[in-house]
Order: C-alpha cells, then sequence, then structure tokens
C-alpha cells in the first residue's frame, strides 16, 4: 500500500464514521453545515476523505449528532492519521532506522503480544538474513537513504533495532500469541537458501515456552474470516499495522476491539502444536526439493 493511498483510506474511514453519525441523527449534509456555521461543501468532503478535519471539527460534528460519547474515539481515529503522516516523513527524510526505533518503545513496554502475518515472516521470528534482505529490498523501493544526506549506517542501524524484537522472545514474563498464513511460509520473498534458513529457524521457534504459533492453512474455509493486513496488538491496548515502510498506529477503543475481534477470529481458523510443525515441514521439503 502506498503512502497517499494509506492515508486517504484512512481518511474515508474516518468519514464513514462520521457520516454514519449524520445519518443516525436524521440530518444532511447541508444541515449539519448549517448548523456548524460551515460552507456547504465542508461535510461532503470530510465525508468523501477528501478534507482532514480538525479535532474542533469533530467535536463539533459529535455535539450536533447527539454523539459526544463517541466524541473520544473520533478525536483518536483522527489523531492516527496525523501520526501516519508523521512517520512517512520520518521514513522518507531520516531513515529506516528512526522509524524503527520510534516503534520500540511499544516492544518493549508490552507483555502480552499478539500479531498476524500474511505473506511474511513476523518480524521477531526473522532470521537476520531474511531480515536483511527485506529491509534492503524496502530501502531500495522507496529509495530511503538515511536523511538528505546518505547514511550507509541506516540499514543497519535498522537491522538491529529488529533484531532487538527476536530478544524479547527469550523472556519469561513475556507472551506472544503469533498468527500467519500458511503464504507466508512459500512465499519466495529472499533467496531459496535464505528461506529454507528461516523455516528451520521457525520451528526451533515453536520450542519457546513465550510463543504460541498459529498457521492458518491455504485450505482453511475463509468464507468468514479473509486474511487482512498484518498488525501487531500490544497487551490489548493499541494496534500498529504494518504497510510498506509505516506504521499506523491505532489506540481509539472501538478500534481496537474490531483488530482484537479479527484476531480471534483468525485464531479459529489456525493450526497449533504438531499441524503447524507440518505445515512448516511441509513447505521446507517443497522448497528443498527444488534445488
Amino acid at each position: 500500500m502506498s503512502k497517499s493511498s494509506s492515508i486517504d483510506s484512512a481518511r474515508r474511514t474516518l468519514g464513514r464514521q462520521l457520516r454514519s453519525l449524520r445519518e443516525s441523527a436524521g440530518m444532511t449534509g447541508r444541515a449539519l453545515a448549517q448548523a456548524a456555521g460551515w460552507h456547504e461543501s465542508k461535510c461532503s468532503r470530510i465525508e468523501n476523505g477528501r478534507a482532514q478535519p480538525s479535532d474542533s471539527d469533530i467535536t463539533t460534528w459529535a455535539t450536533l449528532c447527539g454523539a459526544e460519547d463517541q466524541t473520544e474515539d473520533l478525536l483518536n481515529a483522527a489523531h492516527g492519521i496525523h501520526v501516519m503522516h508523521r512517520e512517512w516523513r520520518e521514513v522518507e527524510q531520516d531513515g529506516l532506522a528512526r522509524v524503527h526505533t520510534a516503534a520500540y518503545p511499544d516492544w518493549e513496554g508490552t507483555r502480552m503480544y499478539k500479531g498476524y502475518a500474511q505473506c511474511m515472516i513476523p518480524a521477531p521470528l526473522q532470521t537476520e538474513d531474511y531480515t536483511h534482505t527485506v529491509l534492503s529490498a524496502l530501502q531500495k523501493r522507496r529509495q530511503i537513504r538515511g536523511g538528505p544526506r546518505p547514511e550507509p549506517d541506516d540499514l543497519e542501524a535498522a537491522l538491529q533495532n529488529r533484531l532487538h524484537r527476536k530478544k524479547l522472545l527469550l523472556d519469561p514474563d513475556r507472551e506472544f500469541h503469533i498468527l500467519m498464513e500458511e503464504a507466508a511460509l512459500r512465499h519466495l520473498v529472499v533467496d531459496q537458501q535464505t528461506m529454507i534458513e528461516q523455516l528451520a529457524h521457525l520451528l526451533q521457534a515453536t520450542g519457546l515456552e513465550s510463543v504460541r504459533l498459529g498457521i492458518i492453512p491455504q485450505t482453511a474455509d475463509r468464507t468468514a474470516t479473509w486474511p487482512v493486513e498484518d498488525f501487531w496488538i500490544f497487551d490489548e491496548r493499541q494496534v500498529r499495522i504494518e504497510l510498506v515502510s509505516a506504521f499506523l498506529q491505532i489506540t481509539q477503543p472501538s478500534e481496537t476491539r474490531l483488530y482484537r475481534e479479527t484476531f480471534d477470529e483468525l485464531a479459529t481458523q489456525a493450526a497449533y502444536g504438531q499441524q503447524a510443525t507440518l505445515l512448516i515441514v511441509s513447505a521446507l521439503t517443497d522448497l528443498a526439493s527444488k534445488g
């Protein structure tokens, strides 16, 4: 997902929430604009994601619609969009290391982690070579060079930050419940040998006491629960969605609840224990047989 599409999608989602409040209150866009003292087109632009509402706009909107109890959630959603803007600028101007450092407090300060990955191995379970290849490709694709002046150590600094997450797996006071699609075991986003080593490492990780690994088989019935974007839930209080080279932070209760519910639904589709091990072994065997 590109920077602009990520931000536009978040704005449209917020706009739909505001439209729903207006319609539930039985107000037209024109009536709401008149009551708020706005130009007639302002409501339409906000609802369609073409304009970012200010805190004052959101507070006024919720009050006029008789939904003051939803003001905090709406403000948090809007602030999340501002965070996305800021973190993209940090990535593009200051490099990969900066945005990974920004995520560090969330990882360090959490005790219960829930993560989902659609097509790549989740960061804490990656080998160093797998992580290096992924970050290097990302750096080249986004033309990220660590600021206005190229910083050759930017990639290495980001790599070390990502690898630190692996050490958290060894902390007995932390719990990781990680879900991934079986496709993540088979997508060759790295070279064959690196992927073989990655799958072997994943087998070892399944034996860690802090890790509960669930793999959703490609044959699972997905009519009710589709694959979604990669995300992490930190202590049930915060969600970080991993985009191409940035992170969207969600803290509003209604939104974090949706991700918790989605995670629980995905977990019912996953294979655990010996069944998960067999899926990893199958992917490893198929890959090794290609020679």
